[in-house]
C-alpha cells in the first residue's frame, strides 16, 4: 500500500498536466481560428473628412488601414474624401469579406454619383466621372449591381459628351471671331484668314442648333425638373443639306489684300424722265 499511493499520485498529476496541455492547445487553436477569420473582415472608418478602408488584424480584434500591393486595388480602396456626402451604411461594418465591402461601397458611391449628375455645377459633374472610375474597380459587386454600373456608365458618358459639345461650341465661336479679326488686317495671313472664316463661320451656329433640336426632342433629359406629362417644345424644321440656317446670320465677307482699306463705290443714281420725274428705262 505504501508504494501504490505515490504511484497513483504521480498518475493523477500526469493526467492533470495532459488535460492542461490539451486545454492550452485548444485555446490556442480557437484564438488562431478567430484571428484568421478576423483578418478576412473589413470595415470603413471615418478620419476627419475622409473614409478609410480598414482590414482586420491577424488577431481576434483590431483593424489596420488596408493597403493592398496591387495598384488597381490600391486605387479602389484609397482614402475617399467626403465632399458634403453622407457615408451611409459604410460605417455600420464590419463586413465579412471583400465582396460584401465592394457591394456596400457600390451602393453608397452610386448615390453620390446620381446626386452629382443632377447638379448644374460642372465641377460636381466632373467628380461623378472620378467616382465612376473608382466604382469600375470593384470586382465583388453583384450581377444586379453590374447592370446598374452599365447604366451609370451610359449616364455619365451622356453628360460628359454633352459638356464637351458645349465646350467645342464655345471654342469654335472664339476661333471664328479670331479669324474674323485676322481677316480685317493687311498682313500676309489676311486672305487665308478670310477664307477660313467664310468656310467655318456657320459651323458654331449649326452645332448650337443641333444641340437645341436634340434637347427639344428629349426635354426630360435636358430638364430633369420638367413634369413627365408635359409635352416637349416644338422643334423647328431642319433645313436640307447645304441650305443656310434661317436663324444663322450670313457671314461677313472678309476683305482681300487688293481692296483692303478702299472706300466703297457710290450707289448709282436712279434714271430720270424728260420731265424731271422718276421714270423707267424705256421712258414709259
Amino acid at each position: 500500500m505504501s508504494q501504490e499511493a505515490p504511484r497513483r499520485s504521480v498518475l493523477r498529476s500526469a493526467q492533470r498536466f495532459l488535460v492542461f496541455l490539451f486545454m492550452v492547445a485548444l485555446a490556442g487553436a480557437v484564438v488562431w481560428l478567430l484571428s484568421m477569420m478576423h483578418a478576412r473582415t473589413y470595415a470603413v472608418e471615418q478620419r476627419e473628412s475622409e473614409l478609410w478602408v480598414m482590414r482586420g488584424r491577424e488577431l481576434p480584434t483590431g483593424f489596420v488601414p488596408y493597403r493592398p500591393v496591387d495598384k488597381a486595388l490600391a486605387q479602389a480602396y484609397a482614402p475617399l474624401p467626403l465632399l458634403g456626402d453622407s457615408p451611409g451604411e459604410l460605417l455600420n461594418g464590419p463586413f465579412d469579406d471583400r465582396d460584401a465591402l465592394d457591394q456596400a461601397l457600390f451602393r453608397t458611391l452610386k448615390g453620390w454619383i446620381d446626386v452629382r449628375l443632377e447638379s448644374e455645377d460642372p465641377e460636381r459633374r466632373g467628380q461623378s466621372l472620378r467616382l465612376l472610375k473608382r466604382v469600375e474597380l470593384f470586382t465583388g459587386i453583384s450581377a444586379d449591381q453590374r447592370e446598374q454600373l452599365r447604366d451609370l456608365q451610359a449616364k455619365v458618358s451622356f453628360f460628359e459628351g454633352r459638356a464637351r459639345l458645349e465646350e467645342a461650341e464655345l471654342a469654335l465661336r472664339e476661333a471664328v471671331e479670331r479669324l474674323r479679326l485676322a481677316a480685317q488686317t493687311r498682313n500676309r495671313y489676311a486672305a487665308e484668314a478670310g477664307d477660313l472664316y467664310e468656310r467655318t463661320a456657320g459651323l458654331a451656329e449649326q452645332l448650337s442648333r443641333a444641340t437645341r433640336l436634340a434637347s427639344a426632342a428629349h426635354p426630360a433629359n435636358s430638364d430633369p425638373k420638367r413634369p413627365p406629362n408635359q409635352p416637349p417644345l416644338p422643334a423647328e424644321a431642319v433645313p436640307p443639306d447645304g441650305a443656310p440656317s434661317p436663324s444663322a446670320a450670313p457671314p461677313a465677307v472678309a476683305p482681300s489684300r487688293s481692296d483692303a482699306g478702299a472706300e466703297p463705290a457710290p450707289a448709282p443714281e436712279p434714271a430720270r424722265g424728260v420731265d424731271g420725274g422718276m421714270g423707267s428705262s424705256d421712258g414709259a
